[in-house]
């Protein structure tokens, strides 16, 4: 019963730490919004309008996992995702930051990586969003 008590104990202060380290890195992400400035690249962002994805996420969005996309190139102007539930009176739009840089790293990622895309769309560019 010891080492199962122990196993639970460890397992339950690894899920802390996962939880804690993404709780300082939105605050990283949230900070570098305001500034307007990306923590990753230290480059100037502009601000566009994005739709918002509703309804469960598909594969449809190829290329790299999200923990890839926070810790690499966050800022690429993607659309946020708005849950599973659509209310009528639901925003259909959102203010996105991006990154040159961070545009660039995705493109860059995408072109060494054929194999993540798993015979999914290719052209990850944010002008064919």
């Amino acid at each position: 019963m010891k080492p199962l008590r122990a196993f639970l104990v460890v397992l339950f202060l690894s899920g802390c730490t996962v939880a804690h380290d993404y709780r300082a890195y939105y605050a990283t992400y949230r900070a570098a919004e305001q500034s307007g400035t990306c923590h990753i690249h230290q480059a100037p962002m502009t601000k566009r309008i994005v739709p918002i994805s509703y309804g469960f996420p598909d594969d449809a969005e190829a290329g790299p996992s999200h923990d890839t996309r926070l810790r690499r190139f966050p800022f690429t102007g993607r659309s946020p995702l708005g849950g599973c539930v659509i209310e009528p009176d639901a925003p259909r739009t959102a203010e996105a930051s991006v990154c040159p840089e961070c545009v660039a790293a995705e493109q860059r990622w995408v072109k060494t990586h054929p194999q993540n895309l798993r015979g999914k769309r290719k052209d990850m560019s944010l002008g064919n969003r």
